[in-house]
């Protein structure tokens, strides 16, 4: 049995469950179920991100403690996800007691084997990114390039990774694929970026107080207080926390935005060469999206929630309907017209239609027989290749061909003149397009699926996808 162990990002609770959170975790859901089918040993890892400047900020805007906000907000990614049947085997977060304990141990050991100096940093901070930026990467009016707000100047004593030291390293192992980035357009990116010069990194904060403390700096060690760990350093050690005590490392594949690229293609596996650790084996990197051709903002008013899908569509078809606009790893855009298009036109009619008219031919003319479960071959290829809109378009186009060969088969009319053993293997090749089709989309739509297989053997047609008004 080989084991898949798959990451999403963990997300800020600094914000509600969006559009943008629903995709990337559903993609890891998709996969894991994937790889469950197919036998493997599967762990699926995501959570919250809980620690920061911009907690602590939202908090006090909110009148809450910084952990009051956390527990909320984490609860309702963990209800959302529940909704839409997504079953991480674990929900991380960055407060959890595992975590802060292992992220304390990790980075004191990178600060006994050399790779931790103390200095002072000056420099230009964005609290909405968490990030560090140069001059030259910021938009006109001293904006940050994600969220379009202005950065603040910052100047603090804090604790230095030898980031730099891995320049040569990252190159070699991310070039040879040993380190893989998917799309290549991005593993060109952090290619061109690396070889521009890596420079070390802050990776503690001395006015940040929501954080986890670092250990060697803590009054009651003797030492001078007030340090924390930089977020994005503690929270990229949610990955090992969640693997800790089981034999699953390194992660077989890791989805994340591009807006947090380097932070994973970069500093992320220089800690682990720090810490002597395997690479993860694959990155995979999708875009940013668009709501009807404009920025997803709380500011614009267009920011889809998940439950917004779910009172439209339904659980299932959501799974569906999200992966059928672009190719993931694109930019994209979403739109409510597109989406009720695509569900009328291919799970309410397409679909739905091709179940109902099946079941009432078999009931009508006689109960095929099928015994043995197929799978959908090319679909189960391009999940292998992290291609959903690829996996849904073949088995879309069983469903055209399966409604054409009903259509061009007329077996209403042949099974009067061609015979039993005629209509024994019309029914057979229909029903074996049918499992064909629960099995590609088992992953996307496992209830969908099991309806598909329900209805075969009872005979008792109910449509799918109610078609909508």
């Amino acid at each position: 049995m080989a084991k898949f162990y798959v990451t999403t990002p963990i997300y800020y609770v600094n914000d509600r469950p969006h559009i943008g959170h629903f995709y990337t975790t559903l993609v890891a859901d998709i996969l894991a179920r994937f790889h469950k089918k197919q036998g493997d040993d599967v762990f699926f890892l995501t959570g919250t991100d809980e620690h920061g400047a911009k907690v602590a900020q939202a908090a006090k805007q909110a009148g809450k403690t910084p952990k009051q906000l956390a527990d909320e907000v984490a609860a309702e990614f963990r209800q959302e996800w529940d909704s839409f049947e997504i079953k991480p085997n674990r929900f991380i977060r960055t407060t959890d007691e595992d975590h802060i304990k292992f992220s304390q141990n990790f980075l004191t050991k990178l600060n006994e084997k050399g790779f931790l100096y103390k200095g002072s940093y000056e420099g230009l901070y964005c609290v909405a990114c968490e990030a560090y930026y140069k001059p030259e990467e910021l938009l006109p009016g001293n904006l940050d390039p994600v969220h379009r707000q202005p950065v603040e100047r910052v100047k603090e004593a804090v604790w230095f990774f030898k980031l730099s030291q891995f320049q040569n390293q990252l190159i070699d192992l991310i070039g040879r694929g040993v380190f893989a980035i998917q799309p290549e357009s991005r593993r060109n990116e952090v290619l061109s970026f690396i070889k521009g010069g890596l420079k070390d990194i802050p990776i503690t904060r001395s006015k940040v107080e929501w954080g986890i403390p670092v250990p060697w700096e803590n009054p009651a060690s003797g030492g001078a207080g007030g340090q924390t760990f930089y977020v994005w350093i503690e929270a990229l050690l949610n990955y090992l926390t969640g693997a800790e005590g089981k034999k699953i490392w390194p992660p077989d594949l890791q989805i994340i935005g591009k807006d947090i690229l380097r932070f994973h293609a970069v500093i992320w596996p220089a800690l682990l060469l720090a810490a002597e650790l395997p690479l993860p084996k694959k990155l995979v990197v999708h875009g940013f999206f668009t709501i009807n051709g404009e920025k997803m903002s709380k500011t614009m008013g267009n920011v889809i929630t998940p439950r917004e899908l779910i009172d439209r569509y339904g659980v299932e078809a959501s799974r569906i309907l999200l992966f059928l606009p672009f190719s993931f790893g694109e930019d994209g855009n979403f739109s409510f017209e597109f989406l009720d298009r695509e569900y009328n036109s291919r799970l309410a009619n397409d679909l739905g239609n091709l179940l109902q008219r099946s079941i009432v031919l078999f009931s009508k003319l006689s109960k095929p027989n099928f015994s043995v479960e197929v799978s959908c071959a090319e679909a189960d290829v391009k999940l292998k290749e992290v291609d959903f809109k690829g996996a849904l378009e073949s088995i879309f186009r069983i469903v055209n061909e399966a409604n054409q060969y009903i259509d061009r088969e007329e077996p209403w009319k042949k099974y009067k003149t061609e015979g039993s053993d005629w209509l024994a293997e019309f029914t057979r090749s229909l029903a074996n397009r049918l499992l064909t089709i629960a099995s590609g989309i088992e992953p996307f739509a496992p209830k969908t699926a099991a309806a598909i297989r329900t209805q075969l053997k009872t005979l008792k047609p109910k449509p799918l996808f109610p078609k909508l008004i």
